[in-house]
């Protein structure tokens, strides 16, 4: 018998679903719109409908094994709930298998969504043959999933790790953890938004003025990525000390972890290659003589079905390996 996995990535903006081969291969792939404001109970009955639309694709149902849910954190891998989980507004406490069961009668196993990402690039992706291995995912937050020996490295609870939140200035701007100086809020998209509108709102000189029509609040990383593409030197010194930022990061995650590999995936991935200068040089001016030109620098190349692929290894196996 094949065997193959119904594997769900639960994000804040949209719930993506797919049925994985023990191959990697992904079929039957449907999405729908999150909407998370309009409550959990709306969310489930949406999400069980679309895995039970998912199964009944499936012409084999008997080689169905296990859902695999990938879901933004944090959420306690030991007591199933969720604690606060700022994508999921109303989620807190909330006992997430508990509402599916019922109506699933299938397996589930639920998994944070970057500690699945940071499995599907370890077993299919550019993590493949490495054995430690970091995952970070730039966009609005900055997540990240670790590999340690082969192994995941969850924590006691499946809180870990949570790298978006070491401090890298303990006097830089608030975080939404409730922390000050948090990575994620000087290299994130959020932060790269949040920088440009105080500079343009504060009267700086750049064509992001133009780009957003004057309304200051509607720039965001992606306008400033191709205002510095376009050579804006204001758009450029933001990404540069973005760069410079999340390369401070990075060295305290060497330091920490000494992966052979670290893989970014996520938003902000198409603007990298603006900050990967200010990343290496932060990176060679900072980290330990025995660490140095150690680490590769990757770009994920299965980043649409990352999260998918690493919720359903947990049924499928292959992390073992």
């Amino acid at each position: 018998m094949n065997k193959h996995v119904i594997s769900v990535d639960m994000g804040g903006t949209k719930i993506r679903t797919g049925v994985v081969d023990e191959y990697g291969g992904v079929k039957h792939k449907k999405s729908i719109s999150t909407e998370a404001n309009l409550g959990k109970e709306s969310v489930i009955e949406r999400l069980i409908e679309l895995i039970q639309g998912i199964y009944n694709d499936v012409v084999l149902k008997s080689e169905i094994i296990g859902i695999g849910l990938a879901v933004p954190g944090p959420y306690d891998n030991k007591s199933g709930v969720f604690h606060n989980p700022p994508n999921l507004p109303g989620w807190d406490k909330f006992y997430f298998p508990g509402a599916l069961e019922p109506f699933l009668k299938i397996p589930i196993k639920v998994i944070n969504d970057a500690n699945a990402a940071a499995l599907g690039e370890y077993i299919y992706g550019v993590g493949k043959g490495y054995k430690h291995l970091v995952y970070l995912t730039l966009g609005t937050g900055v997540g990240s999933g670790i590999i340690i020996d082969g192994k995941l490295l969850m924590g006691s609870r499946g809180f870990a790790p949570e790298l978006g939140h070491i401090t890298i200035d303990k006097n830089g701007p608030h975080c939404n953890c409730g922390n000050a100086g948090c990575l994620e809020a000087l290299a994130s998209g959020t932060a790269i938004s949040r920088i440009a509108q105080g500079n343009i709102k504060n009267n700086r000189e750049s064509i992001l003025r133009e780009m957003c029509s004057g309304d200051f609040m509607q720039i965001d990383s992606r306008m400033v990525a191709e205002a510095a593409t376009k050579g804006d030197s204001l758009a450029l010194s933001i990404m540069k000390e973005a760069g410079r930022n999340l390369g401070v990061g990075l060295v305290n995650i060497i330091h920490s972890f000494d992966p052979e590999i670290i893989v970014f995936g996520g938003g902000l991935t198409d603007a990298l290659n603006l900050m990967m200068p200010s990343i290496k040089s932060e990176i060679a001016n900072r980290v330990m003589s025995n660490q140095k030109d150690k680490v590769k620098l990757v770009i994920s190349q299965i980043e649409e079905d990352v999260a998918l692929l690493g919720a359903a290894s947990i049924f499928l196996g292959q992390h073992r390996k």
